[in-house]
């Protein structure tokens, strides 16, 4: 699940984080826009950027969601080149929002739309459109990248730009923080034009594990009482569990990324499920949720192969032991956390319920669901 840890309106020149992170923007040499263009800042001098300090939220990022409303002005050639290198100027590279040593998204020299991270490998890393964005007037621009490898751009809400092989997580932004329309390491790579409302969005490990607790649990608690009163009797409380949630999560990018490795399909097989298991939790629907659990195992046995999942399964336990839990502790925790395709299966539990499989399920399940509205504000540019 992700959190909002960063909202721009700029409406009539506030910088305010709205969001409540207090993640709130310095403006140097920009001006408010005015009319039209209200709800916006101009850039239009060499120094103009709006900057945002290193913050806690702003660590550990994961996964990241970026929503920005920009107007670019149209790309003049440099008179002090010769005529063969004019488009070729890196310096007319246009900056709308960067992370320090984490990522950026920008409009490149002659005008695409760019956005790269710092992979897991710390080389930048990203995609480009194939030029979409328009001078002179506004568009909502979006990118995304799900913690894993899979990364998005979107223009006016459709798909420019994507591809499944950026792999994560996105770090955490540097000691020079988030510059907006300009490079966090000096007065490079300007924007010109004006940006206007803009968000952020990272992976959040403890709305995650709540709202999982909140969909599984449903309004039986007793199990998960039981088993927190024999884990606090050991000394194990919920900082310990959180950690657990941190550490598994890496082992399940760690396993979704493999499953990418194995093509297409089994990516596109992948996606469905997460997003069929998200609306499943959203409704609490526990036996939902279990027909695409076992469609996550089918794919696991399919597309990478239950020995070579040993090892995440080994890494799992691992983790559990390392503050003491028993493997039937560690999948009791699992099983509170709707993650029982960790579980080691025992036996053939393809069609536990009678029900059909589910590999073959189509229709609503299976649509990737669109993220949170972007709020529109009054007195914004359209």
């Amino acid at each position: 699940m992700n959190q909002l840890v960063m909202h721009h309106t700029y409406i009539d020149g506030s910088t305010f984080d709205v969001s409540g992170k207090g993640n709130h923007g310095i403006p140097v040499d920009v001006v408010p826009g005015s009319g039209p263009a209200n709800g916006s800042y101009e850039f239009s001098q060499p120094t103009s950027g709006i900057m945002v300090p290193p913050s806690p939220t702003l660590e550990n990022l994961t996964a990241i969601r970026i929503r920005m409303k920009i107007r670019t002005e149209p790309w003049l050639p440099d008179r002090t080149l010769k005529p063969r290198s004019r488009r070729r100027n890196l310096n007319e590279r246009r900056n709308l929002m960067e992370g320090f040593v984490s990522f950026a998204l920008f409009l490149d020299n002659v005008g695409k739309l760019q956005a790269t991270i710092v992979d897991t490998n710390g080389q930048w890393l990203g995609l480009t459109d194939n030029g979409a964005v328009t001078p002179n007037a506004w568009h909502e621009i979006e990118l995304s990248h799900d913690g894993i490898s899979r990364m998005q751009l979107k223009v006016n809400g459709q798909v420019v730009a994507a591809r499944a092989d950026v792999r994560g997580p996105v770090r955490s932004v540097g000691p020079l923080g988030i510059a907006i329309g300009r490079w966090p390491d000096a007065n490079q790579y300007v924007f010109k034009g004006n940006i206007g409302e803009l968000q952020l969005w990272r992976y959040d490990p403890i709305k995650t594990v709540t709202d999982l607790l909140n969909s599984c649990c449903g309004n039986d608690r007793s199990a998960l009482d039981a088993l927190m009163a024999e884990l606090r009797e050991k000394g194990i409380g919920w900082r310990d569990m959180i950690g657990i949630a941190r550490d598994g999560s890496e082992v399940s990018r760690d396993l979704m990324w493999a499953l990418r490795q194995a093509g297409e399909t089994a990516t596109l097989e992948l996606d469905r499920i997460v997003a069929g298991s998200e609306l499943a939790l959203l409704q609490r629907d526990r036996s939902r949720l279990g027909a695409f659990q076992r469609r996550m195992r089918a794919l696991i046995d399919s597309a990478i192969g239950r020995e070579a999942y040993q090892q995440y399964e080994q890494q799992m336990r691992t983790i559990a032991a390392q503050i003491g839990l028993s493997s039937s502790q560690a999948n009791a925790v699992l099983r509170a956390l709707c993650l029982d395709f960790l579980i080691p299966p025992q036996g053939d539990d393809s069609k536990p319920d009678g029900r059909p499989s589910p590999l073959a399920e189509g229709g609503p399940w299976d649509d990737v669901r669109t993220p949170e509205p972007f709020p529109e504000q009054k007195g914004e540019p359209d």
